[in-house]
């Protein structure tokens, strides 16, 4: 066979091979296949499960692509769906079905968005309008009748929040339940804003002026009421017991100045006579620093008093009978011990119209003592000593009187007395710079009835009488740094009441210039204040009855309750039962007393009774702060 036959022959037998193998039912290479995957994006934690029929994938914490491990034909269908999103988040699948078309499809994405929450909860009691909540900058305005409410901004798994309440309806407490947490995969179901009427209770006492005097068994607990009063000084024991020495009380047997001791159990409402008062107001001095039954200060009014770290109350100076019967301005100090029941005269003149010895600036002797005067500032200070500001009193020659601008400090540890500052009588006010303390600022001369201690070595008065008439700025005074802070009010005296809305927050808001308030400190450090009076500048006396908050986080007077016009009667309601119209008449110089629950009481004062009466009260007033 030629070398061409064989060739011939050989292709042949190879063309029929091919033949054979693409023939007869023989098949070629396994048909293409195709990968299902796409993008990711979102995805913060770990948890996100896809599947496609029986085939799943778990992509990781910040992964940006997935891929199942089973790959499909030709003409195949997918349906890829999330069927398990990480905590906190939500994912969806986009273009996630459709049949294979001789290609892997390329549009697939994932998108993992956060969850947001909503914060929300429930209302109860809210009869008026004006409940403004808030969480951070989220404002949420609440009507009228409302039983829910909910904040436009939704909230990220571990976000925190702080429910709270920006603004009060006018005349009504509230309160937040579980107002405070972090967003835990869930929104909070437990957040509950609860609101009631503010109202005052009559829990003692008459509801007519100069009511007669009830005789009282000492020592024994009973309704019996003190004799009406005002001015007198009061404490308040660690065991929230309310103490109430003295006052001018012209209904009683005698002077009229009783030094009289009682003790009111808030809880019972029973006052109980600790120690009996002479029926001539005289002082039993006994020893100086010895302690004795039989010690007793003399009747007074005006007086200035603290309680110290050990429990232990001071009295100081007012206006009274010193030892000789005579009657005048008075700066014997004493200390009163509840465990033993006994007075201790520390320091100061047996007789009226004691003069100071000053000393060294600054410096504590034995010799040093503040002069004769009634209506002194008084507060303490972190380790306890005794601080007094200012009153009505004599200067050191004996023959001027007037408003002081003197700053004293006792220390209980050494029984002395030190000058801190002093300024002449009847010192003009520097006001500074608002909000900004300074050595140079002083409110001057001044005899402040309108105190409140806010913080160990922190106190704050209002208005008071200063040599140009009756004033209504705030002042703070800070031992650590012997700088006042003038924080709010006119520099002008004789301003008139702004009132605004009751219960609204307002920067225009301003008690009247006036003295005799009464003041409490809640537990959220808010100043109140009730009562008392201005001379009204054209119009006469003008005593209130209204109650004032001074919010320290917005530096505003809030009017909370009681009448725009002065002069006006209380309204006494059911003895121990509150109401919305329950209102003590308007009064000047009553005594208070806040308790650890945030109630504020008021005991007496001389004003105006509940049937058209005006004198002297021995009714005892409680109104819930917060």
């Amino acid at each position: 066979m030629s070398y061409w036959q064989r060739r011939l022959a050989a292709v042949g037998l190879v063309g029929l091979g091919l033949l054979t193998g693409c023939g007869g039912g023989g098949g070629g290479g396994p048909a293409p296949t195709f990968a299902i995957g796409g993008s990711i994006s979102g995805l913060t934690a770990d948890g996100l499960t896809l599947t496609n029929g029986n085939d799943t994938v778990s992509p990781a914490s910040g992964a940006t692509s997935f891929q199942f491990s089973t790959k499909l034909s030709n003409a195949a269908s997918y349906v890829v769906t999330a069927t398990k999103s990480p905590p906190a988040l939500t994912c969806t699948v986009s273009h996630g079905s459709g049949v294979i078309n001789q290609a892997a499809p390329t549009g697939i994405a994932v998108t993992c968005v956060p969850i947001e929450y909503v914060l929300d909860g429930s209302i109860s009691g809210l009869t008026s309008d004006g409940l403004l909540l808030a969480n951070g900058n989220d404002l949420v305005s609440i009507a009228i009748g409302a039983t829910s409410f909910e904040f436009a901004t939704k909230l990220l798994n571990g976000s925190t929040y702080s429910v709270t309440v920006s603004q009060a309806p006018p005349a009504l407490l509230w309160s937040v339940s579980n107002g405070a947490g972090s967003i835990n995969f869930a929104s909070p179901t437990n957040i509950i804003v609860t609101c009631a009427a503010r109202e005052w209770t009559w829990k003692s006492g008459s509801n007519t002026a100069d009511p007669p005097v009830v005789p009282a068994t000492m020592g024994v607990p009973s309704l019996t009421s003190p004799s009406a009063r005002r001015d007198a000084v009061s404490w308040k024991d660690s065991a929230g017991n309310f103490w109430l020495f003295g006052g001018e009380s012209p209904n009683t047997a005698g002077t009229g100045y009783p030094n009289d001791l009682w003790r009111y159990n808030s809880v019972s409402s029973e006052w109980t006579l600790i120690r009996s008062a002479l029926a001539s107001g005289l002082p039993a001095y006994g020893i100086r620093g010895v302690a004795s039954p039989a010690n007793l200060p003399g009747g007074r009014h005006w007086a200035s008093s603290w309680m110290d770290l050990s429990g232990d109350f001071w009295l100081f100076g007012g206006i009274g009978f010193d030892v000789g019967g005579m009657w005048g301005l008075l700066n014997d100090l004493w200390r009163y011990h509840p465990a033993t029941n006994e007075w201790t005269w520390i320091s100061g003149s047996q007789n009226a119209y004691g003069l100071s010895v000053y000393g060294p600036l600054g410096a504590a002797t034995a010799s040093a003592v503040p002069g004769a005067r009634d209506r002194g500032v008084t507060f303490t200070d972190d380790s306890g000593d005794l601080w007094l500001f200012g009153g009505f009193g004599d200067q050191p020659d004996g023959q001027s009187r007037g408003a002081l601008d003197e700053m004293w400090k006792f220390s209980i540890s050494s029984g002395e007395w030190t000058l801190v500052s002093d300024g002449p009588l009847n010192a003009p006010s520097v006001y500074g710079t608002l909000g900004v303390a300074s050595a140079s600022n002083t409110p001057g001369g001044r005899i402040f009835d309108v105190v409140w201690q806010t913080a160990p070595g922190e106190v704050v008065m209002y208005g008071g009488e200063s040599y140009e008439g009756y004033r209504s700025d705030l002042w703070k005074y800070s031992t650590s740094t012997g700088d006042w802070t003038w924080i709010n009010g006119a520099t002008t005296p004789g301003v008139q009441n702004s009132y605004g809305s009751l219960g609204l927050d307002s920067a225009t808001n301003t008690p009247a210039a006036r003295v005799g308030s009464v003041t409490w400190v809640d537990p959220n450090g808010n100043l109140w204040m009730f009562g008392g009076y201005s001379d009204g500048t054209s119009m006469g006396l003008q005593m209130y009855n209204d109650l004032w908050e001074f919010r320290v986080s917005t530096q505003h007077w809030v009017w909370i309750s009681g009448n725009l016009s002065p002069n006006t009667g209380g309204t006494y309601g059911t003895l121990g039962a509150p109401a919305p119209t329950n209102v003590p008449g308007a009064r000047s110089f009553g005594s208070a007393w806040a308790d650890a629950a945030g109630q504020l009481w008021l005991f007496g004062g001389a004003g105006y009774d509940g049937v058209g009466g005006v004198g002297y009260l021995n009714d005892v007033w409680v109104i819930q702060s917060n």
